[in-house]
């Protein structure tokens, strides 16, 4: 298992690496949810938006989102946040997608 990336940064880090595919509203929602600590909420919205948009995570950063994916499919909480959304299969599709981007051919 991997270990889980600090949240924090990664949440950062996506906002400043697909900024520009967040509408502006989402933007201006990821810098309020980025200064009260919701760091999960701002991954998810980014990863939604990278998604909707197309985009493609940089290797290091597609790496931190598979190993943080990773940490939290194993707790039980993870099916209360993926079904909260109503996005019960995004992160199992994020895995597959960002396996196919790495040319990776793990189960």
């Amino acid at each position: 298992m991997s270990k889980r990336p600090n949240e924090a940064e990664l949440a950062w880090d996506l906002v400043d690496e697909h900024r520009d595919a967040l509408t502006q509203g989402e933007r201006d929602m990821a810098y309020v949810n980025l200064g009260v600590g919701e760091f999960t909420t701002v991954i998810r919205d980014v990863l939604g938006a990278v998604l909707r948009e197309q985009r493609t995570l940089s290797a290091p950063h597609a790496a931190d989102v598979q190993a943080w994916i990773d940490c939290y499919a194993l707790h039980d909480e993870f099916r209360a946040l993926a079904g909260e959304f109503g996005r019960p299969r995004v992160f199992l599709w994020l895995r597959v997608w960002i396996r196919l981007r790495l040319g990776s051919t793990d189960p």
